[in-house]
């Protein structure tokens, strides 16, 4: 792998299918599967496809027991005649690359190209055989292919079959739920033939009648012999070589679908422009426009090719997969594949939506504009699920009508309505397109009717009652948390930018359209503040429903990997009735919708993935994003690394089908939205980049209204610059700023303090040394000052287990109680000793230097005995904010108490600075990115700064807040 490639080196039989996939061409408009021109061994698996984006067939959905309202049929993307056929053949022998050698495979990301090349042995001597292939992003619709063959040490003749097959079927697979299961025949022929050099196929789709042309152009000399009406239409070219010559064979074809004959004229008219122009033409138009779009969207990182290579794949996934005519959308498998039948899902807006927001706009607004033109069948879908008013976007769909037959997770996941209005919100939010505000404005009112409709009011909070959230492992619940949170989002965005419209003079047009009052807006807003939110019984972590705390634990991991994902191999009640996750679904809320406290937010983090699967593609990168969010960098990598392998590393078993577009949306997010903290929060922009351990640096790009920005991070912090348009502002690291042409560095400055007691406001390290030593004494243990070094930051129950062991004792539980007690009884009597001049040299001065300026601080010790200490040395009153270790149940290096004094202070943890003297108090505080202070001889702890001695501590603590 290197910089905008991505390679494959050997033939291997085995990853045929999915191979086809990772090296598809596609345009957002038409998309090729990437199979070989010379077809495949016989027998061996193939799935040879091409595909418009929107262009499908219907198909009835079969039920055994239909009840009202479950849609009748569904919409499945088609796969359109083949055009890829070259065969050929040297002195009668058929070239193909399984049979060769030097086999290489290319897609060039920077080009717009796929390149395959191999080494071909006759027995009348060597070739070179490459084929160049491209879909054009500039002529959409265009498919073009160069075949060169050069001879080595051959001599005589070659010959190159090219065809055109209308006699296609879709792929089927009845044993996975992700893939069509149906008849596979979609397609008939209407025309076929050939006229002024032009082979041409008029397909129908065989129930919905949708017409489609596909049209093949060559630009060199043969003949066109007509084959019978059930094989392919074929063009023939033969050439003698001899050794050291070459030639090159080049085809153009065409799909567009017909709606008057206009059309069918249009293409071939074009089709003839694009073969008479030349392929180097369309290399070229592809260079520039990839040019620019790499200009505009890459994020790079600092010297890891193979990690680049992943990144960019992701960002050609996505562009290749987006539609841009404002009359299709983005499939969850792109063109790449049929998986999910070629239905959009809520894929587009929360994973792919993001990508286009911040790099190219204009897709955006396309993709909005398809949700847009589809209002009317989502209001024809609330009719039919039972709704008075509002509209009710379908979870499946191509057309705008709802695919879903399994409505416990497919028309019930309601959120989908949130999750678009965020979608029209944000995008006004980032962009400030005033013109296209009613539109956003008519989407949000009525998906917030919806929301209306489907909830009540019960003792003062606003409900919603049997809807699926985003795991579908959990189905028809009462309050799913990121229901309700997108549902309260949805709400205020109507309100509030109606209120924008009405600024402009334009409410009154969208109110008289849509019966809108002033009335009807407030209420959205009074039931977005007063929404329902479910927590735990002890308020700790959030419940992601009303009854999911309440239902056992399933002990998965002891699973064997084949049962995985779980929905192949267990009934769905099974699942549905255990505490499990098939991916992240409250955590995601709290990305997308609702903060909480950062410790609300990390208990709730932990709870829940200690219960999730991942057995969807949607949810490493969002457990990825959230620890970075937390800081907790080295969890947000390992998930990570396990969302950018998802297709290349065919980690769910069926890249075969189709890319995993939506994860790949979520890889940018990660880098962008994760490491590198971007969140737009109506119209403020804002930006708190960190470096994971496993990288020196990283780049990545916004375009925010008029402007474009270029952000570089490393180890110091990260630089911005204006790239094209005005000076923008934004919030950096927490501090308001301008970013402009010239380039400036940003460093994360502190805004508060968290102090550690022992070691560094004073030392009863000593103390604590003298009381375990009497009691290792007493227990004839050996201890000494050595192995005390281990007890530091360590609770007292840990120390002691620590101390029996190293004595090789074991005691019963009440034992182990009385020597807890014995040795803070030694403790408390050393601690009557304690004055204010065991205050720690340059304390006192910190301190005061911290109130001068008004800089909030704490103390967090795991000491029972904190405010004892504290009064001895006359700090009572000074440490007013302070978590002790009658406040948390768990030690350092554990999160909970540095978030607990964060939250206390009202600061935000990663603006914070963990003044320690111990190697665990320093691990547990970078383990969430905050910034650390060290009191140690050496920095053996890594923090960011050290010093020897307390004395020091005013100067160190001024470094990080000027």
């Amino acid at each position: 792998m290197s910089n905008l490639q991505f390679t494959e080196n050997e033939y291997c039989e085995k990853n045929r299918c999915k191979n086809e996939t990772l090296f598809h061409t596609a345009s957002g408009q038409l998309g090729i599967r990437g199979c070989f021109e010379e077809g495949a061994p016989e027998g061996a698996p193939s799935v040879r496809g091409a595909y418009l984006n929107g262009f499908s067939e219907t198909e009835p959905i079969s039920y055994n027991e239909k009840l009202y309202g479950f849609p009748e049929e569904k919409q499945v993307i088609v796969n359109l005649p083949d055009v890829q056929t070259m065969r050929i053949s040297a002195a009668g022998e058929d070239v193909v690359c399984w049979k060769g050698s030097e086999y290489r495979r290319v897609l060039d990301m920077e080009n717009g190209v796929c390149t395959r090349s191999f080494l071909y042995q006759t027995s009348s001597g060597g070739l070179r055989v490459s084929f160049t292939r491209l879909v054009s992003f500039v002529q959409k619709n265009i498919f073009a292919v160069e075949c060169r063959v050069t001879a080595l040490d051959f001599a005589g003749e070659i010959t190159v079959t090219s065809e055109l097959d209308p006699d296609v079927k879709n792929f089927t697979d009845t044993t996975d739920p992700r893939v069509a299961s149906g008849s596979g025949q979609m397609l008939h022929t209407l025309t076929r033939g050939c006229e002024d050099s032009v082979m041409a196929v008029e397909v129908e789709t065989i129930r919905s009648k949708r017409k489609l042309l596909c049209a093949v152009m060559h630009d060199i000399a043969g003949s066109f012999p007509e084959r019978t009406a059930n094989m392919p239409l074929s063009f023939i070219h033969k050439t003698v070589l001899r050794p050291g010559e070459s030639f090159a064979f080049r085809k153009y074809a065409i799909y567009a679908e017909l709606f008057t004959e206009d059309d069918k004229k249009n293409a071939v008219r074009k089709l003839t422009e694009c073969r008479d122009r030349g392929f180097e033409t369309l290399k070229e138009e592809q260079k520039n426009f990839l040019s620019d779009f790499w200009s505009h969207s890459r994020v790079t990182v600092t010297d890891d090719e193979e990690l680049q290579a992943q990144l960019d794949l992701s960002l050609y996934g996505m562009l290749s997969s987006a539609g841009t005519d404002g009359r299709s959308n983005v499939a969850a498998k792109g063109l790449s594949g049929e998986g999910y039948e070629g239905h959009y899902f809520w894929d587009s807006e929360i994973y792919v939506f993001p990508f286009f927001l911040f790099s190219e706009p204009k897709t955006a607004k396309a993709l909005l504009t398809y949700r847009y033109r589809h209002l009317s069948d989502a209001k024809a879908h609330a009719r039919r699920m039972g709704h008075r008013v509002g509209a009710l976007y379908p979870w499946r769909t191509i057309t705008g009508s709802e695919c879903s037959s399994h409505y416990p997770t497919g028309s019930a996941q309601y959120h989908i309505n949130g999750d678009i209005a965020r979608a029209f919100a944000g995008y006004y939010d980032a962009t400030g397109d005033t013109g296209f505000l009613p539109e956003i404005c008519e989407v949000l009112v009525e998906t917030a009717r919806l929301w209306m409709d489907a909830g009540h009011w019960l003792d003062g909070r606003f409900r919603i009652d049997c809807v699926t959230g985003p795991d579908e492992y959990t189905c028809l619940v009462n309050n799913n948390y990121y229901t309700n949170a997108c549902a309260a989002a949805n709400l205020s965005a109507a309100e509030r930018l109606c209120g924008e419209l009405e600024k402009q003079g334009g409410l009154c047009a969208l109110s008289e359209k849509l019966s809108l009052t002033k009335e009807e807006l407030a209420e959205f807003g009074r039931a977005a503040k007063y929404m329902y939110f479910p927590y735990s019984a002890d308020g700790r972590i959030i419940a992601q429903d009303d009854s999911f705390l309440q239902k056992k634990r399933w002990d998965f991991r002891s699973l064997p990997k084949e049962d995985f994902p779980l929905l192949m191999h267990y009934h769905p009640l099974l699942i549905n009735r255990a505490q499990v996750l098939k991916q992240a679904d409250s955590v995601l809320a709290n990305y997308l919708y609702r903060e909480e406290s950062p410790l609300m937010m990390m208990r709730s983090y932990r709870y829940y993935e200690e219960v999730t699967t991942h057995d969807s593609s949607l949810s490493n990168c969002i457990y990825a994003i959230m620890a970075a969010r937390l800081g907790d960098l080295s969890s947000a990598w390992r998930y990570f690394e396990n969302s950018i392998g998802t297709d290349t590393n065919d980690q769910n078993g069926n890249t075969k089908d189709g890319l995993h577009i939506a994860n790949m949306g979520g890889v940018y997010a990660v880098m962008t939205a994760g490491f590198g903290g971007v969140r737009q929060t109506g119209k403020e922009l804002s930006i708190f980049p960190l470096l994971p351990e496993k990288l020196t640096g990283y780049t990545f790009r916004l375009c925010v209204r008029d402007s474009r920005i270029l952000v570089s991070v490393n180890k110091n912090g990260c630089t911005l610059r204006v790239t094209e348009g005005p000076d923008t502002e934004l919030t950096v690291y927490g501090e308001h700023m301008t970013a402009g042409h010239a380039e400036v560095t940003v460093c994360r400055k502190a805004k508060a303090v968290v102090f550690d007691l022992d070691g560094v406001i004073t030392n009863t390290a000593g103390l604590h040394y003298r009381a375990w030593k009497k009691l290792a004494d007493e227990l004839g243990i050996d201890f000494d000052e050595r192995k005390n070094e281990q007890f530091k930051g360590v609770s007292r129950a840990a120390c002691l287990t620590m101390l029996l062991d190293w004595g090789g004792k074991c005691v019963e539980q009440d034992e182990f109680e009385r020597l807890l007690v014995r040795k803070n009884n030694y403790y408390c009597d050393m601690l009557d000793d304690l004055t204010p001049d065991d205050i720690l040299p340059g304390v006192k001065e910190s301190l005061a230097w911290l109130k001068e300026n008004r800089i909030p601080f704490s103390l967090f010790s795991v000491s029972r005995n904190t405010d004892r200490i504290l009064q001895k040395i006359g700090l009572e009153d000074t440490f007013t904010i302070r978590v002790t270790g009658n406040d948390i149940e768990h030690s350092k290096p554990h999160f909970e108490g540095y978030l607990l004094a964060a939250e206390r202070m009202g600061v935000g943890p990663r603006l914070s600075v963990m003044v320690e003297d111990s190697e665990a108090g320093i691990a547990g505080a970078k383990a969430l990115s905050l910034l650390t202070l060290a009191i140690m001889q050496e920095n053996k702890a890594d923090a960011d700064v050290c010093i020897a001695s307390s004395e020091d501590l005013k100067e160190a603590l001024g470094s990080f807040f000027y």
